[in-house]
């Protein structure tokens, strides 16, 4: 692809700055995300990786990662 991502400052706040990150790869659907789950909750876990694996299945999560990989959407 040779586009290097970035991050840019877009704000400064009192109490926070506002980033833009910027990444690019080959395949929007192949990306990763991750979700953190408290340590010594195996029933909570098990829950979302049901729930992952069935809207994997359906297709909803593909067509969630292409729409976001690819909507200017809640752009300001």
């Amino acid at each position: 692809m040779g586009t290097a991502g970035f991050v840019l400052q877009k704000s400064l706040g009192d109490f926070c700055v506002v980033y833009e990150i910027n990444a690019y790869c080959r395949d929007a659907n192949a990306t990763s995300a991750g979700m953190a789950v408290p340590k010594g909750d195996p029933d909570f876990l098990a829950f979302l990786n049901t729930w992952l694996d069935m809207q994997r299945e359906s297709g909803w999560l593909a067509g969630r990662a292409g729409h976001w990989a690819t909507s200017t959407e809640g752009f300001r």
